[in-house]
């Protein structure tokens, strides 16, 4: 089931204004970047029984719904920043990186560079849309270029799986953003994001405060 709220910031109380169900649990969802015109206030979901949807949130309508054969669950979904497509991860017999468009739900491209044997828990697009860093479940981040259809740059910065992943640009200074990543050895990872093919350590923010420190190397399983 999907369920959209408005939250009151001066009341602290949310109200139900759109719900769909899809049949099945959700895993995962993404709200469109668009603040405006036909692509505002799209929803991509995906459900643990390995369907993917789209549903507009104000008109409370279904634009299109996807069940992938051979896929156990969709683990995470993502918009496009240039809302032209969106992304999921799979679970199952299937390559796990796959793009789909966004006005007929027709897949466009499989990540076929990565390999069948690593999962990819995690995504999140840099901000011109043409690539993806994917967290996966070795323990390496890497960033795939959409227009290559190849993996460009691959770092291995923990023995745990990566588990989320989050892009904040910037600003105002251009060209510069902040990655942020978590695993499953408990372990938040700051990095500074420079280009296509770099990744470089920031910092290392672990649960106890006092078990902080500052690290220069990318890789950080020893802490």
């Amino acid at each position: 089931m999907l369920m959209m709220y408005n939250y009151d910031h001066d009341s602290q109380k949310s109200e139900l204004f759109s719900s769909y169900s899809c049949g099945n649990d959700v895993l995962t969802l993404d709200w469109s970047y668009a603040e405006s015109g036909p692509n505002a206030n799209l929803i991509v979901y995906g459900t643990t029984e390995g369907t993917l949807g789209v549903f507009n949130s104000m008109s409370n309508t279904l634009l299109h719904e996807t069940s992938v054969e051979g896929v156990s669950s969709v683990v995470d979904v993502a918009f496009s920043p240039l809302m032209t497509s969106y992304c999921s991860t799979l679970a199952g017999n299937v390559t796990s990186l796959q793009f789909w468009d966004l006005a007929t739900g027709k897949m466009l491209l499989e990540g076929t560079a990565l390999s069948r044997e690593v999962r990819v828990n995690c995504v999140h697009y840099i901000p011109n849309g043409a690539g993806l860093f994917c967290g996966c479940d070795d323990g390496h981040v890497r960033l795939f270029d959409i227009r290559s259809g190849k993996s460009v740059s691959d770092e291995k910065i923990c023995e745990g799986e990566l588990s989320g992943l989050k892009l904040a640009v910037n600003v105002p200074a251009a060209g510069t953003a902040t990655l942020f990543t978590c695993s499953t050895d408990g372990v938040v990872r700051e990095f500074d994001y420079r280009n296509l093919s770099k990744i470089s350590l920031i910092s290392v923010m672990l649960a106890n405060p006092s078990q902080r420190r500052r690290c220069t190397s990318t890789r950080c399983a020893r802490l």
